[in-house]
């Protein structure tokens, strides 16, 4: 059930002071201590906007922070390389994406919404302040990856809260891109797709076509919140997303070769596809009240 507390405010309150002050910080082992506290506020805010106790927020917060003690030992030790693997999974990309669609699936929206927005952060700042050794090619390929996997999956699915999670996993590949280009990219990227996120959250609580809008005006306005958050244009994420790919031929970044540039750009293609059967299926049940995308 849910519940909001004046506990709900101070922890959001303080969860958000904790994320800004990440940026001003340049010692590692306190940005780490604001990390984990990031963790342990994601946590006191679940709790405190919902009686219920969830298992499985209880597995999202040693997952996290097995990876985040990870991340400190391996610092210490100058290990690059397997501090980028605990990162990878923090974020649950490829190829640790597995754990993060059953912990996820079933949690709150409001929890859901900020692991996928703003709980980001923390971990794409580690990789950009303090991993001086990259394993970039390693990198590229588990950037490729991870956008084409998900995208098979997305392609393959038809519930509207597996994609959305899907959808999520595969943009950690466009902000671990725009974290090598440019910190302000990743934040005006994490800042349109949290506000993108928001919107569609608040439009259909329950994230399933089976929401019943009261007039067709409500039902194009939740299609056009898909398309934006799909990255459609004339949608911001789109020229985002487009203005990375341009950076990135015109100015190859260490990860990338010839060879992974190309089968990169193969994968965007093919992540394109996957969206346009989407908003294909879209169209349709946006013309037809008895059409059922999901099955639900």
């Amino acid at each position: 059930m849910f519940i909001c507390s004046p506990f709900s405010f101070m922890f959001l309150f303080f969860y958000l002071f904790f994320l800004f002050f990440l940026f001003c910080i340049s010692d590692f082992f306190i940005f780490w201590i604001v990390m984990e506290g990031l963790t342990f506020l994601f946590i006191g805010i679940a709790y405190s906007l919902f009686s219920i106790r969830f298992s499985r927020l209880i597995l999202f917060f040693i997952l996290q922070s097995v990876s985040s003690i990870n991340i400190l030992f391996y610092y210490t030790l100058a290990l690059d390389r397997l501090l980028v693997v605990f990162v990878f999974f923090k974020l649950a990309m490829f190829p640790f994406s597995l754990w993060y669609y059953p912990v996820i699936f079933s949690i709150p929206n409001i929890l859901f919404f900020i692991s996928s927005t703003l709980h980001k952060f923390p971990s794409f700042l580690v990789l950009l302040y303090f991993s001086f050794n990259m394993p970039y090619k390693l990198l590229g390929l588990c950037l490729i990856f991870n956008i084409l996997i998900s995208s098979i999956i997305i392609y393959s699915i038809r519930d509207l809260r597996s994609i959305l999670i899907f959808s999520s996993v595969a943009n950690n590949s466009w902000f671990l891109l725009a974290t090598y280009q440019s910190l302000v990219i990743l934040i005006l990227f994490i800042f349109i797709y949290f506000v993108n996120f928001g919107l569609l959250f608040s439009y259909t609580p329950k994230l399933r076509m089976s929401t019943k809008f009261p007039s067709n005006r409500h039902k194009l306005w939740f299609f056009i919140l898909m398309l934006a958050i799909r990255g459609f244009p004339p949608f911001p994420i789109f020229f985002i997303k487009l203005y990375l790919i341009s950076l990135t031929i015109s100015l190859p970044i260490a990860m990338f070769n010839a060879v992974m540039l190309y089968f990169f750009l193969l994968t965007v293609v093919f992540m394109i596809i996957s969206y346009i059967r989407y908003s294909i299926a879209l169209i349709m049940w946006l013309h037809s009240s008895k059409f059922e995308i999901y099955g639900v």
